[in-house]
Formats: C-alpha cells, structure tokens, sequence
C-alpha cells in the first residue's frame, strides 16, 4: 500500500507540472518555517498541535475508503497512521527543532487514537446543512462543499479555533480554504444555466463575480474580525487579505468563463490558479491575478456572447 501511496504522489507531480510542483514545494516551505517561528514559543506549539489533530480528526471522519483499507490490508491501521504523519509534517515538523519538541512527540502518541473514532457520514445531514447554507444560485459552490463537505468544515473549524491562539495561522487556513475554492470553478455548467437570465455577458459577469465575492467574504468574515479583535494593530492586514481574496475570487471566476465550454472541465489553467494561490508567500506574483481579469475580461465576454446572446 505504501508502494502504491509512492507511485500516487510521483504521478501528482508529474501531473502538477514543473511550475505547480515548484510552487507546491515552496508553499509547504513556508508552512515549515511559519511552524517553527510559531511553536519556538511554548503555548503556539500546543494550539497548532491542537488544531492540526482536529483537521486529521475531521478528514478520518469523512474518508470514505476506510472499509476498503480494512478488509484489504492486515497492517491498515499503520497505513493511515503513516499518511495522517505526512499530512501533518508542513505544519509541525519544525517544532522538533524547538525547545518544546516532546509537544511533537506527544501527537505522535495521539495519532493513533483517531483511528478509534469512527462516526458514519450521514450524507442526508451534510446535504440538509449545504442546501440550507448554500443558496442555488452559487451551484459551484454547492457542488463542491457537497463533494468536499469535510474538508471545507475542517478547515474552516481549524480556522475559527486557532484565530485567538495563534497569530496568521487562520489566515494561512483560509488561504487554503480559497485554494479548495479555486477547483470549483474547474467545471463548467450547462449554457442553460446562463441562457436567457442576462441581456448581456457584461451585466452577468458582474453579477457572477460581486455575488459570490460577497457570498464568500460573507463566510469568512467572522474569522478576520475575530482576529482583528484579538489583534487589533493587524487590522491593515486583514484588509489587505480580504482585497486579496478578493481579488483572486473575481480571478477564478474569470478564468472560467476565458475558456467557458458547456458541460467540460477545465485543467489547462490550474497554473496560472496556483500562482495566484502561491502569491501569499511570494508578494511579487501578487499582480498577477489582477493582470488576468483584465486579460480575460474581453474573452469572457467574446465566449459568453455565443450563449447569452444566441
């Protein structure tokens, strides 16, 4: 299992592409230096410990290949182990090179204890919660928090935990909460979803954009003003980050539409989406974004006028 876990990962990176996969290591990098500032002071060491568990918690609750590993591999409960550890690493293994690395060893001894817990995903429930949190009219959105229930509930919770204990690190959450968001602008609706509701491709993307921008600094902004209230002097930067969000919300949305074929997925700009993702850590790449929605603005509205105005 472990082999084939190996043989995954190489064909993700092969699949990533030179400049996804370089991007990709630079960002946990930084994942790994951020860890080792916050946890050189004792009490970050345990709230990133903590929070950490709970996003592994979440993301075992909803695994839905767990019956699988089971009646397939005698030794499953050491794989899951072993892959809870490498999702873990970016965030904690720079705490080994702190005064407080026992804090690390002492989640290693707790790992094994999420394998015990096992609450049987109620997809009724998850879908009930979506259709009341989600309105229709943000069906990427929907489609995808539906697909990816778990994910985007841990790491919003993990978010909201570590706001008043650890400074930045719910941004970072959130950071790659946008990054799950990005992906659900990768599939394209049917041209029935946008035929005959707009009397201009203009008019509906603006309306595309400001309303799921709103919809989505909506969601996060109990968390960016829970930790202006905890941090008042990171007001600025908070606002910068929500024009950032911003920003890259309009972008996504954009680079749909650039290349809007109905009912198709769309691979080819992953790139350019994971440059803006890598902006946070890399400030010079933040134009970028911005320089596409120009870019893009005239080819969205070349592609949506075969549709709106047919």
């Amino acid at each position: 299992m472990l082999r084939i876990r190996l043989l995954q990962t190489i064909r993700l990176l092969a699949d990533l592409g030179i400049v996804r996969a370089i991007l990709s290591i630079l960002f946990i990098v930084f994942l790994l230096y951020y860890s080792y500032n916050q946890c050189m002071i004792f009490m970050n060491s345990i709230y990133v410990s903590m929070v950490v568990f709970c996003v592994i918690l979440i993301i075992h609750i909803g695994r839905n290949d767990k019956h699988f590993l089971k009646i397939t591999y005698h030794n499953y409960k050491n794989i899951l182990i072993l892959e809870y550890l490498f999702i873990s690493t970016p965030f904690l293994v720079g705490m080994l090179l702190t005064p407080h690395f026992y804090i690390f060893l002492i989640f290693l001894a707790s790992i094994p204890i999420i394998l015990f817990i096992n609450v049987p995903v109620n997809h009724i429930i998850t879908d009930n919660v979506l259709a009341r949190g989600v309105p229709l009219q943000y069906y990427e959105l929907k489609s995808c928090v539906r697909h990816s229930f778990y994910s985007f509930a841990g790491i919003y919770t993990a978010a909201l935990a570590a706001v008043f204990f650890v400074p930045y690190l719910s941004l970072i959450l959130l950071w790659l909460l946008t990054a799950v968001i990005s992906q659900c602008y990768s599939e394209c609706e049917p041209d029935a979803f946008i035929k005959g509701k707009f009397v201009s491709s203009s008019q509906f993307l603006v309306h595309k954009a400001s309303t799921h921008v709103l919809f989505i600094l909506a969601v996060i902004l109990p968390i960016c003003m829970a930790h202006v209230a905890a941090y008042p002097h990171t007001w600025v930067i908070i606002a910068a980050f929500m024009i950032l969000i911003t920003v890259n919300i309009v972008f996504f949305i954009f680079s749909k539409y650039a290349f809007y074929e109905p009912g198709t997925k769309l691979n080819f700009n992953s790139t350019l989406i994971s440059i803006a993702q890598i902006s946070i850590i890399l400030p010079f790449l933040i134009p970028l974004p911005t320089i596409f929605i120009v870019k893009y603005w005239g080819k969205c509205i070349q592609r949506l006028n075969i549709y709106i105005n047919d």
